[in-house]
């Protein structure tokens, strides 16, 4: 089975967790952060969210931090205070952001569910962006 990284974040340090992709998904599916995400949802409205070249997002730290990143690429660890790539999946994350409106990105996120090579597809934690 194919297994990813969770990037959390825990008492100001980020920890990583390693899954397998169907327990991702059904993280994803049965809404385990959904409080956390429609804080952002909210805050997202009304602030610019950028994403920064580590993963992380800029605009609204506290409300952010509470929505792990998911690493479909690597299998991570912590070793020594740094991030070891234990193995490459060869996963390929395609992000469609900066969209106008939730709906926009539904209609997106159904498209792609229609292509034979995606995996997986859904509306990003902003509610204007779509993972594929």
């Amino acid at each position: 089975m194919t297994k990813i990284t969770i990037v959390k974040n825990y008492r100001n340090a980020e920890t990583l967790k390693v899954l397998e992709l169907s327990e991702a998904v059904r993280i994803i599916q049965q809404g385990e952060y959904a409080q956390a995400i429609d804080m952002v949802r909210g805050i997202s409205l009304h602030t610019e969210l950028k994403r920064r070249d580590d993963g992380s997002v800029e605009g609204a730290n506290t409300f952010t931090d509470k929505v792990p990143r998911i690493c479909f690429a690597s299998e991570m660890e912590n070793r020594n205070h740094q991030r070891i790539r234990k193995q490459y999946t060869g996963i390929v994350l395609l992000e469609v952001n900066n969209l106008t409106s939730y709906d926009e990105a539904v209609a997106i996120r159904q498209g792609a569910s229609l292509m034979p090579q995606t995996l997986l597809a859904f509306v990003g934690a902003s509610g204007r962006s779509v993972k594929i």
